[in-house]
Order: structure tokens, then sequence, then C-alpha cells
């Protein structure tokens, strides 16, 4: 459930994101003026994740939100995130205007290169293996069972 909801969450992102979704707001001039979003999910280990919505400024994502996504998950959380293949403990993983591509980003708000895999584990269930992978080069995220993906 928790992967499952990991891929869907993205797979909304990522429709919102090509879709052009803003927000609109008012400057401190008083003019109208448009905020084009960034959104995904944000991953800790240790934490069920998290849908994400920034804004989209200068080309970069800042200013994230999160909130709760979906189902509960239970005692579900992601035990193990690497980009590149590094080892991190927090990535935000969001698609970013105008082409809608996966962008990750660290606690630091440093921009990571590579993809990211995200592993889950659930405290009633040890033989638990599922991960979701998000490429940067597909701006796709899937889950994997085991070694089997889907």
């Amino acid at each position: 459930l928790i992967a499952d909801q990991s891929v869907a969450m993205l797979q909304q992102a990522r429709g919102e994101v090509n879709g052009g979704k803003v927000r609109r707001e008012t400057a401190e001039d008083g003019a109208d003026a448009t905020v084009f979003l960034c959104e995904g999910a944000y991953f800790e280990n240790e934490e069920a994740p998290l849908f994400v919505r920034g804004d989209y400024v200068n080309g970069v994502c800042t200013n994230f939100e999160t909130e709760a996504y979906g189902m509960p998950v239970g005692n579900a959380f992601a035990t193990d995130i690497t980009v590149d293949d590094v080892p991190v403990d927090k990535v935000w993983a969001v698609y970013s205007p105008p082409e809608g591509d996966i962008v990750f980003y660290d606690e630091s708000s440093n921009l990571l290169r590579g993809d990211a895999v995200i592993h889950f584990g659930h405290n009633n269930e040890v033989d638990l293996d599922l991960s979701v992978k998000i490429s940067s080069v597909s701006n796709l995220a899937t889950l994997s069972l085991g070694t089997n993906e889907e």
C-alpha cells in the first residue's frame, strides 16, 4: 500500500505540473501574480511519504509544504533512500515546470542528480520488500516488488 500510494502521489503530481498548475497571488505592489507550482513527494527515513508542493521561482523549486496523501499507511515507512546510489536521509522528489522534469533536492535544498530509489518497510511485515524507483531520465516512478518490477 505505501509503495502504491507513493507511485500514485507522483503520478498525480506529474499530471498537475504538466497541466500547468499555478497559484494566483497578489504581489507587494498590488499587481496580480501567477506562480507555477512544483509538486511531488517528500521521503524521509523512518517516516511515511508525504505529498509536497512548492513554488517554481527563477528556475528553482522552493517553499515546500507537505501534507498527508491517501489512506493512512499504518506502520509503514521508508527504510532506505538513495539518489544516484548515494544514501540520503531525506529527499524531495518534485516535478518541475515548464517541462515537468523530475528533480531531487536534499535537506539543504541542494539539487541532486541521478535516479532515486526508496525502499519501504513495515513494523508488522519483516519480509516486506517493496521499493519505488524514480527515474530522472523517463520522469516516471515504478513500483518494485522484490526483484520483479511492475
